[in-house]
């Protein structure tokens, strides 16, 4: 027996052989999955041993539009914090003033995306992060975040033994983050954690990579390490490869992006996307992309979200509704397979 042959919208999961014997009968079933208000058609073919030899039935299926309405609440929304270890030896000095702009405009687009989210930045050897904050969120706008964050980089101040080694830092700064220590309260119980290290240099600290990336797989249910850095293997124009941070990038299916990139904005922001524009799979599918409208707590979203054809989803661009919101989509498509 074989499938259904003819358009693409009849689709079937028949066995290769079936037994049937003499007055006995068996059910077939045929999906049929419209894509267009119109009439579909196909061929199932029936390869057979009886004395009557080989069959072909017809099939025929009708597109109709329907107004199909899908609704979500208490999907996936999850919180991030983010800890970066920076060097701040005095090769990096341009590269810091750069990474202070781009971290401001970073948390910005986090704080119009409703992304729920932590920065700290450690670069002292006691892990302790400098500064009244211990970290910026979506409350630090404008000037009080750069500000934040220059308090914390301190550009200028002196730098230890561990200035060009991120892993050491990063696990300074988590040690500090328990009861008692000066960073308590940086980081939140059960939060998705992603680590940075920056630099000009490889990697030094004086464990491997894979020591490291154990160590801080521990620290969090979903553990991410991203690196910026001279590119591998070669490095770039003023920065040598970042030998060690970039093994442990891959090992996590972190971000790494080149320290010599003139823009950062694009790598740190595809960063976080999934916590930015979480996917709506839709169960049915619209005939026109035109015929959608979201809804969010009974109010039109009108532009503050896209629609993946490919995906079959939508996702928000801007004002990404909580997870105990009601999202409503409705469109004129069709609702499922059809049998």
């Amino acid at each position: 027996m074989s499938g259904v042959t003819g358009d693409s919208v009849f689709g079937s999961d028949f066995i290769t052989t079936i037994d049937i014997a003499a007055g006995d009968s068996a059910v077939l079933t045929i999906q049929f999955q419209p894509d267009e208000e119109t009439t579909f058609s196909g061929e199932l073919t029936i390869v057979s041993n009886d004395p009557d030899g080989d069959q072909t039935i017809s099939v025929e299926g009708e597109g109709i539009t329907a107004s199909v309405s899908e609704s979500f609440t208490g999907w996936d929304d999850s919180a991030i914090d983010i800890l970066a270890a920076i060097d701040r030896s005095c090769s990096m000095y341009d590269d810091i003033e750069t990474l202070e702009s781009e971290f401001v405009e970073f948390a910005e687009f986090m704080n119009d995306a409703g992304v729920d989210y932590r920065i700290s930045i450690v670069v002292d050897d006691d892990g302790c992060i400098n500064g009244s904050d211990l970290f910026v969120d979506d409350t630090y706008w404008s000037m009080a975040l750069s500000a934040s964050l220059e308090d914390m980089i301190e550009l200028g101040g002196g730098y230890g033994s561990n200035t060009e080694r991120a892993f050491t830092l990063l696990e300074a700064a988590v040690d500090e983050s328990a009861v008692g220590g000066c960073n308590q309260g940086m980081l939140r119980t059960g939060t998705d954690l992603f680590l940075i290290g920056v630099s000009d240099e490889p990697e030094q600290s004086p464990n491997s990579y894979t020591h490291y990336v154990s160590l801080f797989s521990s620290y969090a249910p979903n553990v991410v390490i991203n690196g910026i850095g001279g590119e591998y293997p070669s490095g770039c124009a003023t920065a040598s490869a970042y030998v060690g941070m970039m093994e442990a990038v891959l090992d996590t299916d972190g971000t790494f992006i080149s320290i010599c990139d003139s823009d950062w904005s694009p790598s740190l922001e595809s960063m976080v996307e999934d916590y930015v524009y979480p996917a709506f799979a839709l169960a049915g599918v619209p005939w026109d992309e035109s015929t959608i409208v979201v809804y969010v707590d009974g109010v039109d979203a009108a532009g503050d979200w896209e629609y993946n054809a490919a995906e079959n989803a939508f996702s928000f661009t801007a004002n990404q509704p909580a997870s105990t919101s009601t999202v409503t989509v409705a469109f004129d498509g069709y609702n499922g397979a059809c049998e």
